[in-house]
């Protein structure tokens, strides 16, 4: 069982003062709601013998707020637990609880003040991220959730100053902490069960199984010690001009999905392999016959400079918005799998529109162009996708359906996920759902072409 309460102490500062504090006022206020959630997911078509044939993942969210409003301090104390079970050639359990967010708000007129493990969002795009770097993310489950629910809150001081006009958001996190993401051994893994293929191949050579076994990814350069060397920081300056809410940012962090770096030449065979599984790159990595540091990759987390802008507005019936960030020093790997750090401008923008029949439509375009390009894999110097999603309710909201979609211009990979809801009137709704991926096996979709899914999911909110 994991168990992550980072912040079990700021809860006993908190909390244990409350009771003394309702003598003296009754002026406090405790919202509390919750929620349970439970999906099942079963796989769509038998690929191979190490998939997951059925997933279940169920969830209990319990959202405190307790405000003293004398001191207009906020105690916010949100915990999540988790169960999750897997049903393939090795049948396992997982379970976690944690607080999702924890965290003392205090407001002094204009000024708010902010400590504890919270969670921030910036920019205007949605399940985009372009400037909306502060938190990361998990990715143990790709996209089967939206990018809110994949947020991890982080450890920070925020400062707020609010004018009627204008304000000034500003996050100062003295630790570095990744987004989650796998390498091997699951299904939504960067590579999948790889390794546990070639251990069970009954055509592979004892000394390549050995070759792929020995391959080993570790942190990098102590970048997730908790160490104020690590440290992160951003500021957002809001503002609007006529009819149009923007935005300027800039923030100093590290990138949060790790890329991977060679500590030797022919480490950039080892993940030639990994990224192309096929007989003739195998074939390559043993015939250099890699020792040592050759299995060895690194999670790379370069230290990045962001500057950019975000607006939106109304024009007609049609909402309006975007972001623009430059991103100096972004990891890649080159064409011969190299790790490298480019500067990257990325720019998004979105336009959505509710027709007459109160149907929902919501489109949005990303554009990334490399600076100082050189050939780099799977990455082109300007590359181009498409996201957007479609909902349209029926029975005044009892019946919903929702579609999001994802395709890339430039590397033709795509992703639909379709879902429909009911609602009953106490709290409790069913989905019908899918995700279905398309593309090359290179792609950021089209790598799990044989993962399509469908899924039942039960809700109740109370």
């Amino acid at each position: 069982m994991k168990i992550n309460l980072f912040f079990p102490l700021f809860l006993f500062a908190a909390c244990f003062p409350l009771r003394a504090f309702a003598l003296e006022s009754a002026n406090i206020q405790w919202d509390k709601k919750g929620e349970i959630r439970s999906r099942i997911y079963q796989d769509a078509v038998d690929n191979n013998a190490f998939e997951d044939k059925l997933v279940t993942d169920s969830m209990v969210l319990i959202k405190n707020n307790v405000w003293m409003l004398d001191h207009e301090l906020l105690i916010k104390a949100d915990v999540e637990g988790r169960l999750e079970t897997f049903d393939n050639h090795d049948p396992s359990t997982d379970t976690s609880l944690r607080f999702k967010e924890d965290f003392l708000e205090l407001t002094k007129g204009a000024q708010v003040f902010t400590f504890g493990e919270k969670i921030v969002t910036w920019g205007k795009l949605d399940d985009v991220v372009i400037l909306d770097k502060i938190n990361p993310q998990d990715y143990r489950r790709f996209v089967l959730y939206d990018k809110q629910e994949r947020k991890r809150s982080a450890l920070m001081f925020k400062y707020d100053y609010n004018q009627e006009d204008w304000k000034v958001e500003s996050v100062f996190k003295p630790f570095f902490k990744p987004s989650l993401v796998n390498f091997f051994g699951s299904d939504w893994a960067v590579f999948q069960n790889l390794k546990q293929a070639v251990a069970d191949s009954s055509v592979l050579s004892q000394a390549k199984k050995n070759i792929v076994s020995s391959i080993a990814i570790e942190d990098q350069d102590n970048v997730t010690d908790n160490d104020l060397k690590n440290g992160e920081a951003g500021i957002r300056f809001a503002s609007k001009m006529n009819d149009v809410d923007y935005s300027l940012y800039y923030m100093n962090v590290h990138n949060s999905i790790p890329v991977l770096k060679e500590k030797t030449a022919t480490g950039n065979l080892v993940k030639k392999f990994l990224y192309i599984p096929n007989a003739d790159n195998l074939n390559a990595l043993e015939a250099a016959s890699p020792t040592g540091d050759d299995f060895i990759l690194e999670k790379a987390h370069p230290r990045l400079n962001v500057i950019g802008a975000d607006w939106e507005t109304v024009i007609g019936a049609f909402g309006i918005r975007g972001e623009t960030g430059v991103l100096l020093g972004q990891p890649f790997l080159r064409d011969d799998f190299s790790y490298v750090k480019k500067n990257l401008v990325s720019v998004g923008l979105g336009i959505d529109h509710t027709t007459s029949n109160d149907t929902y439509i919501d489109v949005q375009l990303i554009i990334d162009h490399v600076m100082d390009y050189e050939r780099l894999f799977e990455q082109e110097e300007n590359s181009k996708r498409l996201t957007g999603s479609i909902r349209k309710s029926f029975k005044r909201g009892i019946v919903n359906f929702n579609l999001d979609w994802s395709y890339s211009l430039s590397y033709q990979d795509t992703m639909i996920n379709p879902r429909i809801e009911y609602k009953f009137n106490n709290g409790v709704s069913v989905s019908f759902g899918g995700f279905i991926f398309m593309g090359d096996q290179t792609t950021t979709f089209g790598a799990f072409t044989t993962k399509d899914l469908i899924y039942t999911e039960i809700k109740y909110l109370f």
